[in-house]
């Protein structure tokens, strides 16, 4: 272990966080952690590409966003 938490976001919060519906106190802490890293499921990943919530400018950020900032973790069978 390296001394640092890891953190895996689900689907949800981050959709709740990008469309400004968590109380303050929660996207502050959001906010830190997306300072320096975390991570989603690629489930996750899909989920936030396909979110309806979003028009198209802000795609191109969260995917750049994304990308900056996180690790995938792959599903493994068995």
């Amino acid at each position: 272990m390296n001394g640092k938490k890891d953190y895996l976001f689900d689907t949800d919060i981050l959709i709740y966080f990008l469309a400004g519906k968590l109380p303050e106190h929660t996207i502050e802490k959001i906010e830190e952690i997306l300072g320096y890293s975390f991570n989603i499921s690629v489930i996750t990943k899909i989920e936030i590409l396909g979110w309806k919530g979003h028009v198209l400018f802000l795609l191109h950020f969260e995917i750049d966003f994304l990308q900056s900032k996180m690790s995938v973790i792959t599903l493994k069978h068995g």
